[in-house]
């Protein structure tokens, strides 16, 4: 599966990732990782492996720039909840396919083939990842698509135009500071129309990913106001 070069963004194309399929197949280079003394062997898995996660890693990116690109299309719509619904799976696969090489017995050969890096920001999302959390990991993904189509939906007026929160910006750094002023006032009127719905994203986030610390077992933090 290997997707052809594109000149145009719109030309680009990804399969859509089948789960399943990705399960046995990353299962069955994580056990030949897990299995064999040979490096060479071990390497081949990881190659193959490294293959797969570019290419849903190109599938994860496109869904998420085509939504940014239009929140309003169903289809991207769509496609995005999708994938935000089973990306936390596929991190799950991932994830061991990472723990069987930091804990293989040849780690210090692999490491010298592919960069200790590599090996280093595989530790940091083994410790970020917990089965526990996957219901969560989905639900902060839906919070964060709903904070992408809350600000793509700002409708600004101004001098006889609508805007969006990024076009008003040449308004904002106007050389007429009464330009400057009156378009500041319009944009920040935005934000303060929608606070509570922002408030509430930000709540809800901030609550999620409490509760996820608290399910993956790592003692949560306390933020102070006074």
């Amino acid at each position: 599966m290997t997707t052809a070069p594109a000149e145009r963004f719109r030309d680009v194309s990804a399969p859509t990732p089948d789960l399943d399929t990705l399960a046995i197949t990353v299962g069955e280079l994580e056990a030949s990782v897990s299995g064999t003394d040979s490096v060479d062997v071990g390497l081949a898995a990881v190659r193959a492996w490294d293959a797969i996660r570019r290419e849903v890693q190109t599938y994860s990116s496109l869904v998420g720039l085509r939504f940014q690109q239009d929140t309003t299309d169903p289809d991207r719509k769509r496609a995005r909840e999708a994938w935000d619904e089973v990306e936390p799976r596929w991190t799950e696969l991932e994830v061991s396919m990472k723990r069987a090489l930091l804990g293989h017995p040849r780690r210090a050969d692999f490491e010298a083939e592919i960069g200790a890096q590599a090996f280093a920001l595989w530790e940091s999302d083994v410790l970020a990842f917990d089965p526990a959390i996957k219901g969560d990991l989905a639900r902060e993904a839906k919070l964060g698509a709903e904070y992408v189509e809350l600000l793509a939906s700002a409708e600004l007026a101004f001098d006889g135009e609508v805007l969006n929160l990024s076009s008003i910006n040449k308004h904002r750094q106007s050389p007429d500071r009464a330009v400057r002023h009156a378009a500041e006032e319009v944009y920040w009127d935005w934000f303060a129309a929608h606070g509570a719905d922002l408030d509430r994203i930000f709540d809800d986030l901030v609550q999620l990913r409490t509760r996820a610390r608290s399910a993956a077992g790592r003692p949560t933090r306390s933020v102070s106001t006074g």
